[in-house]
């Protein structure tokens, strides 16, 4: 019964992150360099690549919502720049509140040569 009463609490919570995302646009990247205490993390979904600084001991919590996270290797690492995501679009902040928050700068790949 236990069980089963945690399987609802994690869907509602997965649903709860999905209905109260709360989007902030943001001029300029703010994950380029990880804070101390804090490490990159990124993930690819479609065309867009995202980084993010948290906590090393949270991550296992945003994975849960973004399963292919993966641990970027060094606080201030572009990893998304590495792999051909060079076209900054926005830092959005994805939140629950009083659970969660987490700034995501966005990345994209070139649509034409003049960013190459």
């Amino acid at each position: 019964r236990n069980e089963r009463r945690r399987g609802i609490n994690m869907k509602l919570l997965a649903l709860s992150v999905i209905i109260l995302i709360a989007l902030s646009a943001a001029d300029t990247p703010c994950c380029n360099a990880c804070p101390e205490g804090e490490e990159k993390y990124y993930s690819i979904v479609n065309t867009n690549c995202g980084e993010s600084c948290i906590n090393p001991s949270h991550a296992w919590i945003y994975k849960i919502f973004e399963p292919g996270m993966k641990d970027a290797g060094s606080p201030d690492r572009m990893v998304c720049k590495e792999l051909g995501f060079i076209v900054y679009t926005e830092t959005e902040v994805h939140k629950v509140p009083y659970l969660l928050s987490v700034a995501v700068d966005f990345w994209t790949k070139p649509t034409d040569t003049k960013h190459i």
